[in-house]
């Protein structure tokens, strides 16, 4: 350790008119000694490798999750062996601590995360030794003085002027002095964290190599599924916004999305809220290679690397697919009630279903529908979400309701089996004011229900379904018997 005495100028009383109505000057006298402070000796340079994660890094490979992100960066830079502290700067600033790994020759015996947040005090700090503005609260444009800020610590600034004085900058009176800070600050200013790790190096290891898990990079998928009803069609394509809500630029970086089911919940975000972002262009060829599955998860290669800004979001093409064949239906779901007193229900919805395969796996996203009218505009005609799905399994969109078709039940008869079990007839009357047939399934989703009988008007297709078709602009009628035990 070493002993230092730090010697600060001791202030005067004697005050002095500042031009354009800048008050309050404070006269330096010659040093004093204040007080004397213990420092700790810093590691020495030959016993430190410093990684700029930023500019360093020859290699980048990005994973992202859904709320995550697995980073991957290579270094042409050797780790020797025996003891070392590695200085990891411009790492994301929402690293999951307990996923880092050094991957080398050694082992890391501990790790020390710094965190820099923005704080006005850090900002202000940033800055001593630079030349900054000085100006009344509240008057910057008609009075203002060029200098250089001395020190500053705890909302108290001393800044030197041309003149040779002294200013004293007291941010806690409200009509006081502020500092205007230089241009140049907050491009230069670095407030992602620090990471120091102690590494036990047993041979050289020729390129470092760090691993960690992040929060605050994530993407999100984007369906837009273009109906061409004429040809019973639709062609799918698949963006994905990118969204980087870190400090941390990645510069061509190589990136993979993960698509499927981790088993585990997700791990909130250590900043609540969201950045203001750019929106950054990411290369016109860059687009996704057919996955790779690996567990139970796909991974989706992008065939370029790509630079992602720190606060900015992307929006990337990652598959389509064109002239896949469909089915149109409407479905309605409901729960007959059969022990409640209730006779009859009235103007019932149902949804919208298209349903259809793809030579593709699916990964989940939000889904646009569009459709193009008859001055071959494309109308957004629905919207629904989509689970993780594979090649050659069906797809059922569920859409909005259908104001066109009106459905009506009403208990014909009721008969008691025994104590438990009930006979219920039923009499269904469905209006269809489309222009078009249409097929609709009606399903009973009452965990009573043991079976279907007597049906007219309609045909069972499973064990609580049944199906109708509906001719345009007219009145169907349905009847049926239902079988209930409590």
């Amino acid at each position: 350790m070493q002993l230092f005495n730090f010697l600060l100028p001791e202030l005067l009383p004697e005050k002095a008119v500042l031009n354009k109505g800048l008050t309050v000057v404070h006269k330096l006298k010659p040093l004093v000694c204040i007080s004397s402070v213990l420092v700790m000796s810093p590691v020495s340079v030959a016993d430190t490798l410093s990684l700029n994660a930023a500019e360093d890094a020859e290699h980048t490979a990005l994973t992202l999750y859904p709320n995550a992100a697995l980073v991957e960066q290579g270094f042409n830079k050797p780790i020797k062996p025996g003891a070392q502290t590695i200085v990891l700067q411009n790492i994301s600033d929402q690293v999951l601590l307990d996923s880092l790994t050094i991957q080398g020759q050694g082992y890391v015996k501990s790790v020390q995360l710094t965190r820099q947040p923005l704080t006005y005090d850090q900002l202000m700090k940033s800055v001593i030794g630079k030349s900054v503005s000085v100006y009344q609260s509240g008057n910057y444009l008609s009075s203002s003085r060029q200098g250089t800020l001395l020190a500053y610590e705890n909302k108290l600034g001393i800044v030197s002027v041309a003149d040779g004085e002294h200013l004293l900058v007291d941010l806690r009176d409200q009509n006081g002095l502020r500092i205007a800070l230089p241009k140049a600050t907050l491009p230069t200013a670095n407030f992602t964290p620090q990471l120091m790790a102690q590494w036990q190096g047993k041979e050289n290891t020729e390129q470092a190599k760090v691993r960690y898990l992040t929060t605050g990079l994530s993407y999100s998928n984007h369906y837009a599924i273009a109906i061409e009803p004429e040809q019973k069609k639709l062609n799918i394509t698949v963006n994905t916004i990118l969204a980087n809500k870190t400090r941390t630029q990645f510069n061509q970086a190589e990136v993979t999305l993960a698509a499927g089911d981790l088993g585990m919940p997700a791990r909130l975000s250590q900043f609540k809220g969201r950045a203001q972002m750019e929106m950054a262009m990411a290369p016109d060829a860059v687009g996704a290679a057919p996955p790779e599955a690996l567990g139970e998860l796909n991974f989706y290669h992008f065939k370029e690397a790509f630079a992602i800004p720190a606060h900015s979001e992307q929006q990337l093409t990652l598959l389509s697919e064109q002239g896949i064949a469909y089915q149109r239906h409407y479905e309605h779901a409901f729960y007959s009630s059969p022990f409640s007193r209730q006779m009859s229900s009235e103007h019932e919805r149902p949804v919208t279903l298209y349903e259809f395969t793809t030579e593709s796996d699916l990964p989940s996203g939000e889904v646009r529908v569009f459709q193009q009218d008859s001055r071959g505009r494309s109308q957004w005609i629905g919207q629904s979400s989509l689970a993780d799905t594979g090649a050659g399994q069906k797809v059922k969109l569920r859409l909005g309701e259908s104001f066109d078709i009106d459905i009506m039940r009403k208990k014909q008869d009721v008969k008691q089996i025994d104590k438990n079990t009930l006979q219920i007839d039923w009499q269904v009357e469905i209006q269809n004011s489309k222009t078009e047939e249409v097929s609709l399934v009606l399903a009973d989703q009452d965990a009573s229900l043991l079976s279907l009988s007597l049906l007219e008007g309609a045909e069972i297709i499973g064990h609580n379904r049944m199906q109708v078709k509906l001719p345009a602009k007219q009145k169907t009628t349905v009847t049926y018997r239902s079988t209930h035990r409590r």
